[in-house]
């Protein structure tokens, strides 16, 4: 930390904290590895309820309450769709 005194006094660095960052991470690589790349139907779901459900909780933790609307509403969308829409790619 070369310039302490730019440092927000309220950041928790705690190991907590830690693993909610790294948690937030995990989720946007994996709703963006989702969104780039074409994967089979329970790959893309996993990713998605995965990823959304990662970001649910850093946004809770964070008390930031709009993202994690968007993610709650993307967690449900990707269980909708892998539940009730039928496959998008067929093997015949």
């Amino acid at each position: 930390m070369p310039f302490p005194c730019l440092r927000d006094p309220s950041n928790n660095t705690s190991s907590t904290a830690f693993f909610f960052e790294c948690t937030g991470w995990a989720g946007s690589v994996c709703i963006l590895t989702a969104y780039l790349h074409k994967w089979e139907e329970s790959t893309d779901f996993a990713l998605n309820l995965a990823g959304s459900c990662c970001l649910l909780a850093i946004c809770l933790k964070k008390k930031v309450y709009q993202p994690a609307i968007i993610n709650f509403i993307w967690s449900i969308g990707s269980i909708y769709k892998y539940i009730y829409l039928p496959p998008q790619f067929s093997n015949n």
